[in-house]
Formats: structure tokens, sequence, C-alpha cells
């Protein structure tokens, strides 16, 4: 049988993914995680994104995805450029839209498990599953 001092940690890990589920926010210090402040750290980033994971394919099977065309570089620069035109001085463009082509990233069913998951930060992860669920 469980001690009450591990089924109190397993609430409060659980409360702590819900309320980082609901709102984004965490405590960084971990406190419900067991380990020194590297192993907390790991222990709850790593519960976090899975349960974000799960939750943003539990949203996702209600929403449209709109498919992408093959050639994404020339798609990415059709639609920036107009803003990169009218915001940047023309020996800046280039430049400015050279990398705008390679560093939007799409989110399909096919890699947002994978972006997710790469996130460094529980946070940043979060604000993708806003996007997504607002779609």
């Amino acid at each position: 049988m469980p001690s009450l001092a591990l089924a109190d940690d397993a609430l409060a890990r659980r409360a702590a993914v819900q309320h980082f589920l609901h709102t984004g926010e965490y405590d960084p210090k971990f406190p419900a995680w067991s380990g020194n402040v590297i192993e907390r750290e790991s222990k709850a980033t790593a519960d976090m994104l899975q349960a974000l994971v799960a939750e943003v394919k539990k949203l996702s099977g209600r929403i449209h995805v709109p498919s992408f065309p093959a050639d994404l570089v020339a798609f990415t620069r059709k639609k920036v450029e107009p803003m990169v035109r009218g915001l940047f001085r023309r020996d800046e463009q280039e430049a400015v839209l050279a990398v705008l082509e390679k560093s939007l990233v799409f989110l399909t069913a096919a890699n947002i498990e994978q972006v997710l998951l790469g996130c460094t930060w529980p946070h940043s992860a979060w604000t993708w599953r806003t996007c997504t669920s607002a779609a």
C-alpha cells in the first residue's frame, strides 16, 4: 500500500499538471515532484508536456486542418512578402525574407507532438496549444 505522502505527492502532481493545462502557468520549483532541482524540473516538464500532447490530440480531433502545398518555402514567402516589403527597407527585404522562409513552423497532426515535446519550456509548448485550439 502506498504511503500517504506518496499519494499526496501524486495528487499534487496531478493538480499541478491540470493547472498547467488550464492556464499555462506552473511553479518553476516544481515542489510536487521528488528529487533535486534538476530531477524535479526534468520529471515535471516531461509530465506536463505529455499531458499537453494528449490534450492537444484530443482537441485536434475536433478541428479541420487545411492541407499545405508541397513547397512550404514558396508558400511562406508568398504569405509574408507583402508585410516584409511594407515594413523593411529595400536593402533589408531579401535578408528578412530568407530568414522567415526557414523560420515558420506549420503545425499539423503529423508534427504537433514532435513540436510540443521539443519545446524547452512548458509555457512555450502551452502557447503552441492555444494556437492550435483556437483554429
